[in-house]
Parts: C-alpha cells; structure tokens; sequence
C-alpha cells in the first residue's frame, strides 16, 4: 500500500496541530501555578509607578512656581507624549483630581496617577479607602490578591507608607 502526498501532509498537520497544543498546555499551566506571584510582582511595580509619578508632579509643581494645577505628560515606548493629565494640586505641593468628594476618588487617582483606565484598576485593586479632613484627602489602596499590600497617599504628606 502506498502512502500518498495528502496523507503526509495531513499526518503532518495533525503532529504540529498536537505539538501547539501541548505547548499551549504547558504554558497555561506554568502561568496558573505561578499567577498569584505574577499579579503581586505587578502590584508591586504599580506602587513604583505611582510613587515616582506623584514625586516628579510634585517637582513639576515646584519648578513652575507652586501653581493651582499642573499638567503631567506621559511618554509613551517612542518618547512622545502618549497622554496629558490635569492634577489639581493641594496646597502641600501633592496631586490630586478636581472632583475630590467622589465615591471612586481613590481609585480615580490611582488610575490617573499610574496611566491606565479606571476599570482595569479596579479589577486589581480590593479595597480604596476615601478620608477627607480639612485640606487633606487620605487614600489607602491595597493589593486584590493580598489584602496586607497596601499603599498609603495623602494629599497633605505625599506617600506615607508604601507596605
């Protein structure tokens, strides 16, 4: 019995089709087991982001004479600006949003602060704590896969703890 071309070829199909099929497996596998690890890395480099954020708004304000806003530019992988954004500056020289009595404040700004849309902070983060006192507004944002991970901002002290 001879083998024809087409039975070769489709033989071969089925092999590489099986071959990417285990390799998908494995790689979804090793992304599972070490998910929890992913996400708190991911976290944690957020947290930099933001505390180097708020720091370089915070010495834009003080380089431009201490004004009531300041618009922070942010760079996309080509140098260019990707995104401008207006920060409502505290008289302590720290950013914040315009709206600050709203529910999502903290959350907002977090998103404002780290360059991402609103809705994809909130599916990492669990739990945002919103305090006004006087001229300060006080945000807690803590990590949504460990609770004890958490970042501390205060529109009177800038970043007051970083855990």
């Amino acid at each position: 019995m001879k083998i024809s071309q087409l039975d070769t070829g489709l033989f071969r199909l089925v092999i590489i089709v099986l071959m990417m099929l285990l390799l998908v497996f494995f790689i979804n596998k090793s992304y599972l087991k070490n998910r929890e690890t992913i996400e708190s890395v991911n976290f944690e480099l957020e947290q930099q982001n933001f505390i180097k954020t708020v720091a370089l708004v915070n010495g834009q304000w003080l380089l431009e004479g201490r004004p009531r806003t300041v618009t922070f530019s942010f760079y996309d992988q080509g140098n260019k600006v990707g995104r401008r954004q207006n920060f409502a500056m505290s008289k302590f020289g720290w950013p914040s949003l315009p709206a600050a009595r709203q529910a999502n404040y903290c959350l907002d700004l977090w998103a404002a602060v780290i360059n991402v849309d609103a809705a994809e902070a909130k599916q990492k983060i669990i739990t945002q704590i919103n305090y006004h006192k006087e001229d300060d507004i006080y945000c807690q944002i803590c990590d949504g896969n460990q609770q004890d991970v958490c970042l501390t901002y205060s529109t009177k002290t800038g970043i007051s703890s970083a855990e």
